[in-house]
């Protein structure tokens, strides 16, 4: 039988556990909320460059000056091979997330002429990719301080350092798209491409459209649009996986808090139940002790 003060010790230290917890899901819920508020709003900037575009395409040389910043600058079909973009984090306590994400990728091929690109190490850890000797990797570190600042800046240090290699004929992203608190799904999209861009600016559905008077741009203007265009769209994915990281470690910081006030019932019931053992193993002393004095 344990004593009651190691019970209680570990009722004290249960306790303290339970409000670190609900210290880290009040710190999720806030992260969550303001990875809501960059969603939506890094949507609404992208529909608006999305209609700017499509004002471009209406004018013959700016639609063959952006084809050929595509071709130039983002979609190099002559060299074979692809990089893979892979978004989760550094931080733990969001088992649901990296699971997703590393099951998802398992079920993928990947070949000798792919590199892997993963921003934040926790994958890395899950799949091991390295074992695969033959497989290209880089893991940078995944910002997160000062959201709005860093996040965009890495966005466009991510940005220039696949620029600068220019050596892949397709760049696809993995990442958790946001839908609701419990509600996520991995999707796997073509990046950097003139496909994509053509699709994505054709389906703008924005009702608030403004109309753009545009005749012929210059074409440093036009590259620093589609730069801008991509890097919000990056942007973008960053704030979805975030609310998806930071949903997973709210529903498990919960479960964690809703634990261990069922284990703080229980000890506290196995203590109290000890304790009235002991006072009436005491009691039972004392009388037959009066009792043998007669």
């Amino acid at each position: 039988m344990k004593t009651l003060k190691s019970i209680k010790n570990r009722i004290n230290v249960i306790k303290k556990t339970s409000k670190i917890t609900q210290a880290m899901k009040i710190i999720a819920s806030s992260i969550l909320k303001e990875s809501e508020i960059n969603i939506k709003n890094s949507e609404k900037y992208n529909n608006e460059i999305k209609n700017f575009i499509n004002i471009l395409y209406s004018n013959s040389k700016n639609r063959d000056d952006i084809d050929e910043i595509i071709k130039e600058n983002f979609d190099n079909k002559k060299n074979k091979n692809e990089l893979i973009i892979i978004i989760n984090t550094d931080k733990g306590l969001c088992g649901g997330f990296i699971n997703k994400l590393a099951n998802n990728i398992k079920k993928k091929k990947i070949d000798k002429n792919t590199e892997i690109l993963m921003i934040g190490n926790k994958l890395k850890q899950k799949l091991k990719l390295g074992d695969n000797n033959y497989i290209k990797q880089e893991c940078i570190k995944f910002m997160s301080k000062k959201f709005n600042k860093n996040i965009f800046e890495q966005c466009s240090s991510i940005m220039s350092m696949i620029l600068s290699k220019k050596k892949f004929s397709n760049c696809r992203i993995i990442y958790s798209k946001f839908n609701s608190i419990r509600n996520q799904e991995i999707k796997d999209m073509n990046f950097f491409s003139l496909d994509f861009l053509k699709k994505n600016v054709n389906n703008s559905n924005n009702e608030d459209k403004i109309n753009y008077n545009c005749e012929s741009y210059d074409k440093k203007y036009i590259k620093e649009i589609i730069y801008k265009y991509f890097n919000v769209n990056l942007f973008n994915i960053y704030s979805n996986s975030i609310a998806s990281e930071c949903s997973n470690r709210m529903i498990s910081m919960h479960n964690a808090t809703k634990n261990s006030k069922e284990i703080i019932k229980d000890l506290t019931l196995i203590y109290n139940k000890n304790r009235q053992m002991i006072v009436t193993k005491e009691l039972i002393e004392i009388i037959s002790g009066s009792e043998s004095t007669k």
